[in-house]
């Protein structure tokens, strides 16, 4: 099939889904900020008659869907326009030429992906003394190595927030986990488009003895709304982690709007004195500018890069981010105002599985306009697969 054909499939697909959200919008009363709505049609006129969780529960789907579809909608607008300059649909390996990656960095993203596929086990809830295999029935959580696992600490999420987490103890290589479980579907993180800046205020600042300076540092208002308590929570732990086993190395990590989470509770580790390795992966933009070059400094970023690019090993201190190829989610908020810290890992294979030559390192972030990027976002199955494989279906606890 030659890339015309390709684009003419993909054009159609796009614009079915935009007419289903044009009509649907006739349904619905938008909201001042256009990216959301609340959905009034003829199955909600009985709603009154349903209990009030149930019948908020059941508008907040259809809102949700909405949303997503809106977004698909814009997609086919800014996909539709580029098609004269359009580029064949490859993903773009290579990019800097780095591809020295060692088996030691290959082997640690790829088994932290497994700590965050974990955190979506849904029996994974609060009990003494639970290890790893007891709740989590994965291969990976199963393994002889890892069964014994100690979950030290749970957080629930609350009022149906994505803000949910565990932080695990391996006694046998002394590294406590501190693991962030994103949204339970992409559907739920595209709801909240509110994407407004307000000043970070990390709960680090909060403690004594910890100076925080950050000139005009802005983080996106629904990330740090959900973060909050969560924030408090495993930072709270992770003191208390820290204080009885103190020569224990600490890795933060999530996936999705867990690894936007992860990167603000890393930042709030760091600040405290306890040098975690934070490993982000699809994770959306934080803050603006201000914000990721502060967290660069803060984990000494460029020399991290540096060290990267020789084709050394990523050690504690270090904020990695994993990208997919064709992942719409670290793309947003679209805004060039938003901004990414940390080094870059690429993965540029499309479809499972994802070998150590599908991994390029990138190294620091550069702003590119989401329209440039929109073939292999349409290539990426539209984002969902692209989005939630990262060397496994990390969304899903599954064997």
């Amino acid at each position: 099939m030659n890339n015309f054909s390709s684009y003419k499939i993909g054009s159609n697909l796009l614009w079915s889904h935009c007419r289903r959200a044009l009509i649907k919008t006739s349904q619905c009363r938008l909201r001042p900020n256009f990216y959301s709505a609340v959905c009034l049609n003829n199955a909600d006129y009985n709603m009154s008659k349903l209990p009030s969780h149930i019948s908020e529960n059941l508008t907040e789907n259809r809102t949700m869907k909405l949303n997503l579809r809106r977004l698909t909608c814009l997609l086919s607008i800014l996909y539709i326009s580029s098609v004269a300059e359009a580029k064949p649909l490859e993903a773009d390996a290579n990019v800097t030429g780095i591809d020295h990656i060692s088996t030691h960095n290959y082997r640690l993203l790829n088994e932290m992906a497994l700590f965050c596929q974990a955190s979506y086990c849904k029996s994974l809830v609060p009990m003494s003394e639970l290890k790893l295999g007891d709740k989590c029935f994965t291969s990976f959580c199963q393994k002889k190595e890892n069964k014994d696992i100690e979950i030290a600490f749970i957080s629930e999420p609350v009022a149906g927030t994505p803000g949910a987490g565990y932080i695990a103890v391996d006694h046998g290589r002394q590294w406590i986990i501190v693991v962030i479980r994103g949204s339970s579907s992409l559907e739920d993180w595209i709801a909240d488009f509110a994407f407004v800046p307000i000043p970070w205020k990390p709960y680090a600042a909060t403690k004594s003895g910890v100076k925080f300076k950050c000139k005009n540092c802005k983080v996106h208002k629904g990330f740090k709304g959900t973060s909050d308590l969560l924030e408090k929570r495993m930072c709270e732990a992770s003191s208390t982690l820290h204080e009885e086993y103190p020569d224990y190395k600490f890795i933060v990590t999530g996936h999705s709007l867990g690894g936007a989470i992860a990167t603000l509770i890393g930042a709030d580790l760091k600040m405290m004195g306890m040098n975690p390795l934070v490993l982000s992966y699809a994770g959306p933009k934080v803050g603006n500018e201000n914000t990721a070059v502060y967290i660069d400094n803060l984990f000494k970023n460029s020399a991290a890069i540096k060290k990267l690019d020789s084709g050394g090993d990523i050690t504690q201190g270090d904020y990695i981010r994993v990208v997919h190829v064709g992942d719409l989610v670290p793309k947003v908020p679209p805004s060039e105002f938003f901004w990414h810290a940390g080094a870059e890992y690429f993965i540029d294979k499309y479809d499972l599985p994802h070998p150590p030559s599908s991994l390029v390192f990138k190294g620091k972030y550069k702003y590119m306009p989401l329209i440039s990027d929109i073939d292999n976002i349409i290539r990426g199955n539209f984002p969902f697969a692209a989005h939630n494989e990262y060397f496994h279906v990390v969304n899903k606890c599954n064997a």
